[in-house]
C-alpha cells in the first residue's frame, strides 16, 4: 500500500485548510481518500474501490481510519473472487476501560495548606474524602465514560483501580489467570522501567491486560506495534506516581511549575507534598515471558 498527501489538490471550491491523503494499492489503484480540515473534528474516509459510502471518523480515532483502509484493501482483493463492496463491514474499535473521555475532565482548584507539623501540602480548595491516595493528592476526574475518547489520556480513577486490583485495562475485569494466579502484562518502552540489579522486575504505569484481550490489544494499538513484550507476573505493588508538580505562591496559591508526568516515588514525602498525581505506577515481580499465538 502507498500513500500520497495533497495540500493543494484541485478543488472546485478551494480551501487552504483542507488536506487530503490518498491510499493506493501496489497496483496503483486508489483504495481510499482521507480528507480532514483543520477545524472539522472529523476524518472523511471515502472508499471508491469497494463502493462504500463515505465514513465519518472522529479525529481522536486515527486507528479507525487505518482499519477502514486495511478492510478496503482486503475487500478489493476479494472482489476478484466474487466479493462485493457490501462485504466491507468496518469494525469499530473498542474503547479500552482505562481510556479517559472528554466529559470526565473537571477543574483542579488547588492551594497549599499548612499541616499540624508545620509543613505545607498541596490540597483542594474544597477537600473531600478520597482526595488522598497512597499518601499523595490524586487528580480529580469523573467516572462516567461520557464524551469523545481521549486516546492519549488515561482516566486517573480507572487507571488507579486497575493497578490496585489487577484489572484488565481493556475490559475492566479481573486480569488474573484463575488457573495459575499469575497476571498477564504487556510492557512497552515508554511505560516500563527496569529496576537495576533486580532481574525479572520493573516499574510500569500501564495496567495489566487479561489473556482474552491481549490479541485485540496487540492487533489494534499502534504503540504496541512499535515496542511491546508480553509477560505474566506473580505480584505487583504500588511504588510511585506520575504527577504534575506545584509550588506555593502568595497566600498559599498553588503555582504549577511547568513539570508534567514527573516520576515521584511513594517513599519521597518531600516531593509528594507538592505533587498532583495523575497515574499510579506499580512494581511487578517474577516476570516470565508469555508466548502469544
Amino acid at each position: 500500500m502507498g500513500l500520497r498527501l495533497y495540500g493543494d489538490r484541485p478543488d472546485p471550491f478551494p480551501r487552504s485548510d483542507r488536506f487530503e491523503l490518498v491510499a493506493h494499492s501496489r497496483g496503483g489503484w486508489e483504495v481510499a481518500t482521507v480528507t480532514v480540515g483543520e477545524r472539522s473534528g472529523y476524518f472523511v474516509v471515502s472508499l471508491p474501490s469497494v463502493g462504500v459510502a463515505a465514513q465519518m471518523v472522529n479525529v481522536d480515532q486515527p486507528y479507525a481510519v487505518v482499519g477502514l483502509i486495511l478492510a478496503a484493501l482486503v475487500a478489493q482483493a476479494g472482489q476478484g473472487q466474487g466479493m462485493t463492496g457490501a462485504a466491507l463491514t468496518p469494525t469499530p474499535l473498542r474503547v479500552p476501560y482505562v481510556i479517559a473521555h472528554a466529559g470526565e475532565a473537571v477543574p483542579q482548584r488547588l492551594r497549599f495548606a499548612r499541616r499540624p507539623l508545620g509543613r505545607l501540602r498541596l490540597v483542594y480548595d474544597d477537600p473531600r474524602r478520597g482526595d488522598m491516595a497512597c499518601g499523595v493528592l490524586r487528580a480529580r476526574v469523573l467516572n462516567n465514560r461520557q464524551g469523545a475518547p481521549q486516546w492519549r489520556k488515561l482516566n486517573t480513577l480507572r487507571q488507579w483501580r486497575c493497578m490496585l486490583k489487577n484489572l484488565c485495562q481493556v475490559c475492566g475485569q479481573d486480569a488474573r489467570d484463575p488457573a495459575t494466579g499469575r497476571v498477564p502484562w504487556i510492557t512497552t518502552a515508554t511505560a516500563f522501567r527496569v529496576i537495576p540489579d533486580v532481574p525479572n522486575s520493573g516499574y510500569t504505569s500501564a495496567p495489566a491486560t487479561c489473556r482474552a484481550c491481549i490479541p485485540e490489544s496487540l492487533g489494534t494499538c499502534p504503540r504496541l506495534h512499535m515496542s511491546s513484550a508480553v509477560y505474566t507476573v506473580a505480584r505487583s505493588e504500588p511504588a510511585a506516581v506520575l504527577a504534575d508538580m506545584f509550588s506555593p505562591g502568595p497566600g498559599g496559591l498553588a503555582v504549577h511549575t511547568g513539570e508534567h508526568n514527573v516520576l515521584v516515588g511513594l517513599n519521597e514525602p518531600h516531593l509528594l507534598r507538592s505533587a498532583l498525581a495523575t497515574q499510579l505506577l506499580v512494581r511487578i515481580d517474577d516476570m516470565r515471558p508469555l508466548k502469544v499465538a
